[in-house]
């Protein structure tokens, strides 16, 4: 009984999947409904889009439509969508998704802006790209759980949406119409890099 608490200290829940890392092998179990409203409601860093009020969702909707991946959807496709999102906000400077980090999922920023910074062999920072309202990145996250490539840095205050891997995956389960068009056209993003 007292390995599994340590255990559950080294592992992290995310949408309906908990993942633990150890010996450099990383395990995914699927968390019970119960357990996972207890643990979305003492996360205080991501929030769902449920408790968002209607002028922001309107926003969220609106960036949404305007993701090219999520371009091709329709208005009551993006709405389906929505509430698998959480959205976190980020103070300036703040790291978004760290350099061989994890990938867990695809970011959209809602407002704000963030730099993307690679850090070379010789410890220093080359500035890729700067993303504003309506960037996306982690793509690659919502296929396989890789680590990141680069890391992503707030220039500003920002909100940031997240879709997480394991939450598409649950789209494909349960909607599955929905899952695949996602899939589909992110297949597509992907070739065209």
């Amino acid at each position: 009984m007292g390995s599994d608490r340590g255990v559950a200290a080294h592992c992290i829940a995310i949408g309906n999947t908990l993942h633990q890392q150890a010996d450099g092998a990383i395990m995914e179990y699927d968390i019970h409904p119960n357990l996972q409203v207890l643990l979305m409601s003492i996360d205080e860093e991501w929030a769902t889009i449920y408790g968002i009020e209607n002028r922001e969702s309107e926003d969220i909707v609106q960036v949404l439509s305007s993701a090219r991946l999520f371009s091709d959807l329709s208005p009551r496709e993006v709405l389906k969508l929505a509430p698998l999102l959480y959205r976190r906000d980020y103070f300036p400077r703040e790291t978004i998704v760290a350099q061989n980090a994890l990938g867990a999922g695809l970011y959209i920023i809602l407002s704000g802006s963030a730099d993307v910074v690679l850090e070379d062999t010789k410890g220093e920072d080359i500035l890729l790209a700067t993303l504003g309202e309506g960037g996306v990145f982690g793509e690659i996250s919502l296929v396989d759980g890789t680590p990141r490539t680069a890391s992503v840095v707030s220039t500003m205050r920002s909100h940031v949406l997240c879709f997480f891997r394991a939450d598409l995956l649950n789209l494909v389960d349960h909607a599955p119409n929905l899952g695949f068009k996602i899939l589909y056209r992110l297949s597509q993003l992907l070739h065209e890099k």
